[in-house]
């Protein structure tokens, strides 16, 4: 019987890597590709360049044929349908709601959201907004309608089970910590 924590059916939105996303996003979405990257000879994952370009952009500034970009988004996305899935919930703390309420109100939004998203240099990001993301999936409390915290299915492979929690007057991001088989000195571990 088929593992459904690996069927790209089960997974929440569409999480496939395109060629117009920057080399950075790429890498902080599904942080294997770039190990397939540099498989590919673009060693340029981690410079400034590479945290702007796109793929197909970076993939032809190598040189590339359009045969050798489809096999690399090919690997890339067969690796990532692959991998297995987070939890794809995001959990927004009873202070972080309580703190969206008030910039809304302060704002007179009836709805606020904060948007979970991948920066230019592919850091996450919280951003404001006012409307629930088109390709997104928006997570809230019963105890604050109207506000909600979202992020889209790519977001949530990677960032999956994190909490949005509000702390000296900031917004944080708080990452469940990766666990790992425990077989570290085996070569049977896969966590790296």
């Amino acid at each position: 019987m088929p593992d459904s924590n690996n069927n790209p059916a089960n997974r929440i939105g569409d999480i496939r890597i395109t060629r117009d996303m920057s080399i950075g996003e790429i890498v902080a979405l599904f942080p294997p590709a770039e190990n397939i990257l540099i498989e590919y000879g673009m060693h340029c994952t981690s410079c400034s360049v590479g945290a702007i370009e796109s793929l197909e952009e970076g993939c032809q500034i190598h040189g590339f044929s359009e045969e050798v970009i489809e096999e690399i988004l090919d690997d890339i996305n067969t690796e990532l349908i692959e991998s297995p899935n987070k939890n794809p919930i995001l959990t927004l703390t009873l202070e972080a709601a309580t703190a969206l309420r008030a910039i809304a109100n302060a704002e007179n939004m009836e709805k606020a959201y904060l948007h979970v998203i991948i920066g230019s240099d592919g850091c996450y990001c919280l951003e404001f907004a006012t409307k629930e993301p088109e390709d997104g999936i928006c997570f809230s409390r019963e105890e604050e309608t109207g506000i909600a915290v979202c992020a889209s299915g790519l977001v949530l492979q990677r960032i999956g089970g994190a909490t949005i929690d509000y702390k000296n007057d900031n917004f944080s991001l708080d990452l469940p910590e990766e666990k790992c088989c425990g077989n570290k000195e085996s070569e049977g571990c896969e966590c790296q």
